[in-house]
């Protein structure tokens, strides 16, 4: 069933049964592999992290949520006694997710989702549009912007903030193309304190740097094997953080 918003053509695809049969809105403005049947194309690395790290009554955070996939997968996984926030910071994604989340069944978690960017300062920021696929949108900084489809004023939360808000999660996973270290920056008793397991998006410019926030935190790193992991040798794209204890 084909839906209009934004401009945007909006598609309903129904998520395996294994994840409850939920309906997600999707568009392929934002990634045109959902285009294609099912999620193995564009959401297999999130069916194998859902399935392999979300339980029953987790309280898990999806930062840079972009459709909400993700967030339905774990809503499913979670149940009706955990809890999903999505963050996402282009507003009129993040109203598209409030309308999957609307459609979920009583047994799946209750999903809220808060229209901000994450980085490592509370306040305002220009958001960047990109004009070759929202899921590519990031925060603009100091960067060229000459490849935006537009820019937009939007307010900024921490990691550590958004900790002060509501309970502390136990699964997180980020993805905030470039923004990434500036959200560990912000992070800091989220990592000493809660102790999620998370699962990142790599970036090779600030791999360097997560890895020692990380390891200072005595979190032990780890990417996707098919449907395994292993420890993480080098740079890595998908990655999954670990603290020391849950080993």
């Amino acid at each position: 069933m084909k839906n209009y918003i934004f401009g945007k053509i909006l598609f309903r695809k129904r998520l395996p049964s294994e994840f409850g049969d939920a309906h997600v809105l999707v568009t392929p403005r934002a990634d045109a592999r959902v285009l294609k049947p099912g999620f193995a194309a564009s959401a297999n690395d999130l069916m194998i992290v859902a399935r392999q790290f979300v339980k029953p009554g987790d309280r898990v955070w999806d930062i840079g949520s972009n459709l909400g996939i993700f967030s339905a997968l774990a809503a499913a996984r979670a149940g009706s006694t955990g809890r999903v926030t999505a963050i996402e910071a282009d507003p009129s994604y993040a109203a598209i997710q409030s309308r999957t989340f609307d459609g979920f069944r009583s047994h799946m978690a209750p999903c809220q989702v808060i229209a901000a960017a994450v980085s490592d300062q509370v306040g305002l920021a220009t958001f960047s549009v990109s004009n070759s696929g929202t899921a590519r949108s990031s925060l603009a900084g100091d960067g060229d912007t000459s490849q935006s489809a537009s820019l937009k004023t939007v307010v900024c939360i921490t990691l550590d903030w958004l900790l002060d808000q509501t309970e502390p999660p136990q699964f997180v996973k980020i993805d905030v193309e470039g923004a990434d270290i500036q959200a560990y920056r912000g992070a800091e008793r989220l990592l000493s304190g809660a102790r999620p397991t998370m699962y990142l998006e790599g970036n090779e410019d600030s791999f360097v740097e997560m890895t020692s926030i990380f390891g200072r935190h005595q979190y032990k790193l780890f990417r996707l094997n098919g449907g395994n992991i292993v420890p993480l040798e080098g740079f890595g794209k998908y990655i999954v953080a670990i603290p020391s204890e849950k080993i």
